[in-house]
């Protein structure tokens, strides 16, 4: 597995296979933990890294048996039989990881700003919701077209100055 990649690297699929996720699988590595999400980001990018790890999980398959396709279907029995037998907690727990597996579930709240009954928009806050729209893949921004844009007028710390 691997061979051109460095041991970090190996490490870093190593650790997708235990973890799951590229941040925690990049502290795993020994990445720094302050950018351990862009550095996940670009070394799941990297087609060499991306072989390894399908490799890695193709072999770990095959040693275990089971793939998510397996553990689905294990799943979706679980579910029949729990909710035939009237335990509802685990027809709902199995129900709960099968939506978590397919993506039904997310933690992401999605806000919309409505010009008329938040005022005037200052541009820091313009700014901000600009760069959260190109983040999240685009929200509707179009409220700012509406909204009056006001300078920012930062508050001076300290006691003014004195004149003399």
């Amino acid at each position: 597995m691997g061979n051109d990649l460095t041991a970090k690297q190996l490490k870093f699929v190593e650790g997708m296979l235990i973890h799951g996720k590229g941040g925690k699988a990049a502290i795993h590595a020994g990445y720094s933990k302050k950018s351990a999400a862009v550095t996940a980001s670009r070394l799941l990018k990297d087609q060499r890294i991306l072989t390894a790890l399908e490799s890695a999980r193709a072999e770990r398959a095959s040693r275990t048996g089971s793939d998510p396709d397996q553990v689905i279907e294990k799943l979706w029995a679980t579910y029949d039989r729990a909710a035939a037998a009237g335990r509802d907690a685990a027809a709902c727990k199995a129900l709960e990881l099968i939506g978590k597996h397919s993506g039904m579930f997310t933690d992401r709240v999605e806000h919309v700003a409505d010009p008329a009954a938040t005022g005037p928009v200052d541009l820091l806050t313009a700014a901000r919701l600009i760069a959260f729209g190109l983040r999240s893949g685009g929200a509707d921004l179009s409220v700012l077209d509406a909204a009056p844009v006001e300078p920012v007028r930062p508050a001076l710390k300290g006691p003014a100055p004195v004149e003399h």
